[in-house]
């Protein structure tokens, strides 16, 4: 951190996160595309695929809002901060797009 508030990421680092998020959607497509699959074949355990997909994204995106709420309820936040945490569209954003948590972040 070289001051308050500031992160100095490498190349490496922006390329490492830009491939952690290619692979955070492809998992997300393929699964939809696993699930859409075996609903059209109408085999067992359907609701098991589908189960293991909802609900720990689900979970994950409600641990996210609690995160935001935390920090935002917390005295840690700068002015700036402060100022860009109090817009409305900003928690509608997470709000709406909660399911795909690490996408908001």
């Amino acid at each position: 951190m070289t001051h308050e508030g500031e992160y100095q990421f490498s190349r490496f680092d922006e390329l490492m996160l830009l491939k952690s998020l290619m692979t955070f959607l492809l998992d997300i497509a393929l699964t939809i595309k696993t699930i859409v699959d075996v609903y059209k074949n109408d085999t067992y355990l359907k609701e098991l695929y589908l189960s293991c997909f909802i609900i720990p994204n689900i979970l994950a995106g409600i641990k996210s809002l609690h995160w935001y709420w935390l920090r935002y309820c917390g005295n840690e936040l700068t002015e700036e901060e402060r100022a860009k945490e109090e817009k409305k569209n900003i928690w509608i954003f997470r709000f709406v797009f909660f399911f795909f948590s690490p996408i908001p972040r």
